[in-house]
C-alpha cells in the first residue's frame, strides 16, 4: 500500500532554475542536464513517465498494479511487495 502512496520522486518543475545552468546538455557539476520533449531540462537518469506526465528520478517502471512509477523514493516499497507476494503465493 505504501508503494501506491508515496512519492516516486518527481524531479521538481523549478529544479533547473537552481542550478543555473546556461545550456542543455552540459555538465554543471555532478548534474549532467538532458533535454525532455514534453517537460524542458531534466537531470541525468531521469525519464519522462506517459501515464503520470512528469519526468521522474531513477524511474524503473510505470506498474499498472500500483497504478504509480516506480522510481527513487518508493523502489523500496516495490520490492517489498513483490517479496510478500511472492512469498505469500508459495
Amino acid at each position: 500500500l505504501r508503494g501506491c502512496l508515496s512519492d516516486p520522486g518527481r524531479v521538481p518543475l523549478d529544479w533547473w532554475n537552481q542550478l543555473s545552468v546556461a545550456a542543455p546538455r552540459s555538465l554543471h557539476g555532478d548534474w549532467l542536464v538532458l533535454p525532455c520533449r514534453h517537460c524542458g531540462p531534466r537531470p541525468a537518469r531521469s525519464h519522462h513517465c506517459r501515464s503520470c506526465d512528469r519526468c521522474i528520478l531513477r524511474m524503473d517502471h510505470h506498474c499498472p498494479w500500483m497504478d504509480n512509477c516506480v522510481g527513487l523514493q518508493n523502489h523500496k516499497f516495490f520490492l517489498q511487495c513483490c517479496l510478500y507476494g511472492a512469498s505469500a503465493a508459495a
